[in-house]
């Protein structure tokens, strides 16, 4: 099993109008959307016990031509994070990989124990040989051991290739940046490719305000 990172390695609604200001996780479900929004009515159901946390979800939402199980993740009660599931199929795979290269970056490879950042790895790298094969060479091993995430931040290479490491980038992105990590799982019962969208900034920026309103004790 591989892809052709290659071709990435460049770098190098239904969501109501009253939260139209807000930035979109995926296609229509936007940042901060109460999750009463997301009813029993329009198709959604709780799924927290399958994942141990908070959660909504809904099957059979459509992608690239596919169906895909949608796990909605709150904080505070308002959406967070969107992440999308399917089986694992390679076509797909490939699809997922030439639609994220489409709009984001590519900014670091997650595997079972380690992570390569790929802007670290573009600042030590002799050339551009040596840069790639380093990439497949983690990439081949990750997809081995059953565990690779890709992650992705939405930003032109230009601007990636100004910082030295995948979380100067992810820090530095605007609020309407998303991060996507695209997640390749493989074990002896089931093949799993996994799609995580997430607003880093706006999340970061969520905390700090929740921490700033939690009462303060003296001790």
């Amino acid at each position: 099993m591989r892809i052709l990172i290659a071709a990435l390695s460049g770098l190098l609604m239904a969501s109501q109008a009253a939260f139209a200001e807000q930035p979109k996780l995926f296609k229509d479900w936007a940042y901060k959307t109460p999750m009463a929004s997301f009813s029993q009515e329009l198709g959604f159901y709780d799924c927290a016990a399958d994942f141990g946390a908070k959660a909504v979800c809904i099957d059979d939402v459509e992608f690239l031509g596919h169906p895909f199980g949608a796990v909605l993740s709150p904080t505070e009660g308002s959406l967070a994070e969107v992440m999308l599931v399917a089986e694992f199929d390679y076509d797909l795979y490939v699809k997922l990989m030439g639609a994220l290269a489409g709009g984001f970056t590519l900014i670091s490879m997650r595997g079972a124990n380690d992570q390569l950042d790929l802007l670290e790895a573009l600042q030590v790298s002799r050339n551009s040989q040596q840069f790639q094969s380093r990439l497949n060479d983690y990439e081949t091993l990750g997809l081995s051991q059953g565990q690779l995430t890709y992650t992705f931040i939405e930003q032109s290479g230009d601007v990636v290739r100004r910082f030295s490491t995948a979380s100067a980038a992810a820090f530095a992105a605007p609020e309407t940046a998303r991060l996507a990590e695209l997640v390749v799982y493989e074990d002896e019962y089931e093949s799993t490719l996994l799609v995580k969208f997430a607003l880093p900034t706006l999340s970061r920026e969520s905390a700090r305000e929740s921490m700033q309103r939690m009462p303060v004790e003296d001790f």
